[in-house]
């Protein structure tokens, strides 16, 4: 009876230790994108150490399609439904802290330590002296090119636009002799987040939206350059061009149907899925530059961020988990393991020759390369000399959108597109 009597106290014992172990549980709220191979794979990865640490914290990961990010922080702003932490694409994280919805992380940052950032990475983290965020990945745009067709037609990978331009008029190819393109020599696309195909033009002739002094600069004689350039170079892209995601170029592309596509070298990750077998046909190059410009930008970048939101009531446990993330064998497993393409930003990591070792990076690692040697001078977009909380604003309205859609679509002369760039560039900046 007695033996019975303890049994049945430890139980309870057991039972309440276990209730109150429940009511400790901390529960994370996490934004994240939708699943791209690896993605969460890797990610879990960072979970999974930081919860040795800290076993009572869960994370509960609420997948946002990237397009619709911006649209569900200003509205999570306004109810008060904010994640602890959140992924951000491009220029959001400087809009996101410009508006006061996020926190700084300048601690943060000086314990992973500011020398593992490039210069320009650490120009591009900063605020009004603070932090706004943490970017993890850069998969720069580059240019990608069927390697067999410049071969077949006797033509040097383009590094100016003049080159760039001929490149992609030989190898629009009719190869049936129907009387319509199968080729297309320059893949476009154009969607609410990926106007590239003005970005990318932008930052190889010096084109900006903002000065060093954050004035509003983007009505400029290589401006003008670029729209004109992108007028020319579309009359060889594909037909529904400027309803296409840069998902559907990319699949167009590995199908056989482009010569030339200038995006990220994630495509390496839609290779590797889709077409393994066009990998020793395929090269990757700088993006071609203006003649006129002899300046150190080489083209978009597609930074991913790490951003927290003011509103977490656990910011030292959030803190906690980038710390646990950029911690260096963390990150290179992250690296290792996540969508092929999302290359480190860590300089340490870019440099670890495990990195481009693993089994997952080593049959593309002659494309890393290239990109990391362009990552340096690839810019986000508006944020031409560091952190602009416009340029993200201006993106998220629709202006570079805006421009390609006047130029190509409408048709509208070039002086009048970047006039109306310049507007509402101006009416965005003053109704903030």
């Amino acid at each position: 009876m007695k033996r019975l009597r303890q049994t049945m106290i430890l139980g309870i014992i057991m039972l309440l230790l276990a209730g109150l172990a429940s009511a400790q549980t901390i529960t994370l709220e996490f934004w994240e994108g939708p699943p791209r191979e690896g993605m969460y794979e890797a990610l879990e990865i960072a979970i999974q150490a930081f919860k040795e640490k800290h076993p009572n914290v869960q994370f509960n990961i609420t997948q946002v399609p990237w397009a619709q990010f911006a649209e569900k922080f200003q509205m999570g702003s306004i109810t008060g439904n904010l994640p602890d932490i959140s992924d951000a694409y491009a220029s959001l994280a400087q809009s996101l802290y410009g508006q006061g919805i996020t926190m700084p992380l300048n601690d943060v940052v000086e314990d992973i330590g500011w020398d593992k950032f490039s210069e320009w990475t650490q120009k591009l983290m900063m605020m009004d002296g603070d932090v706004i965020g943490i970017p993890y990945i850069n998969p720069p745009h580059v240019l990608w090119y069927r390697k067999d067709l410049f071969e077949e037609k006797g033509l040097d990978v383009p590094k100016t636009w003049s080159e760039w331009l001929h490149a992609a008029k030989e190898l629009t190819i009719d190869t049936d002799g129907d009387g319509k393109p199968d080729i297309y020599g320059m893949l476009q696309y154009l969607y609410d987040t990926e106007p590239q195909a003005i970005t990318n033009l932008m930052y190889t002739s010096g084109a900006s939206t903002f000065d060093e002094n954050g004035n509003v600069a983007i009505n400029s004689p290589a401006m003008k350059a670029s729209v004109d350039f992108l007028k020319e170079i579309w009359k060889y892209s594909q037909p529904g061009a400027a309803s296409a995601t840069q998902n559907d170029a990319r699949i167009l592309f590995m199908a056989g149907h482009g010569a030339m596509i200038a995006t990220s070298v994630s495509l390496a990750a839609v290779m590797a899925e889709q077409a393994p077998e066009l990998r020793d046909k395929i090269g990757v190059a700088p993006i071609p530059k203006w003649e006129e410009y002899d300046g150190p930008w080489t083209g978009t970048a597609a930074y991913n961020w790490w951003v927290v939101s003011n509103s977490t009531e656990h910011p030292e446990l959030i803190k906690d988990f980038l710390r646990t993330f950029f911690d260096p064998e963390v990150y290179l497993k992250y690296s290792q393991t996540t969508y092929r393409g999302w290359l480190p930003v860590l300089l340490p990591t870019q440099q670890d020759p495990e990195f481009f070792n693993h089994p997952r990076i080593a049959p593309y690692a002659d494309y890393f390369k290239v990109a990391l040697e362009v990552s340096p001078g690839s810019v986000s977009i508006g944020q031409e000399y560091g952190s602009n909380m416009y340029g993200g604003l201006v993106d998220a309205e629709g202006v570079y959108k805006g421009i390609v859609e006047r130029a190509v679509l409408n048709n509208w002369p070039t002086e009048r597109v970047v006039q109306w760039a310049e507007d509402r560039v101006n009416e965005i900046v003053e109704s903030y």
